[in-house]
């Protein structure tokens, strides 16, 4: 099961390419970060169900979750600063998910 529909991977696409991202590059940009975003979910949850109770697994969750949050925000301020540095094309975009 993929946690990222086929409708959210053809409206990242379509908003990359309404970007100037060649639709080739864009599908494989859109897949391979929905891959990933589902890998890195996966891993958090994985990892905080081996709590020796309930109480323990929803804390190191949350906590894990937090962490994840901050390091991930870090990382992508770094990548735009590195993107724009090497004059990488830089787009405004913010991603939502519809449950």
């Amino acid at each position: 099961m993929t946690t990222y529909t086929d409708q959210t991977r053809r409206d990242l696409r379509a908003m990359l390419t309404q970007n100037g991202v060649a639709a080739d590059r864009a599908s494989q940009i859109a897949d391979l970060a929905c891959h990933a975003a589902e890998q890195a979910m996966e891993t958090i949850m994985s990892l905080t169900s081996n709590g020796a109770d309930f109480g323990i697994k929803m804390m190191s969750f949350e906590l894990a979750l937090q962490l994840a949050m901050a390091g991930m925000q870090d990382l992508f301020e770094k990548t735009h600063k590195i993107g724009a540095g090497l004059g990488a094309p830089q787009m405004g975009a913010v991603v939502t998910i519809k449950s």
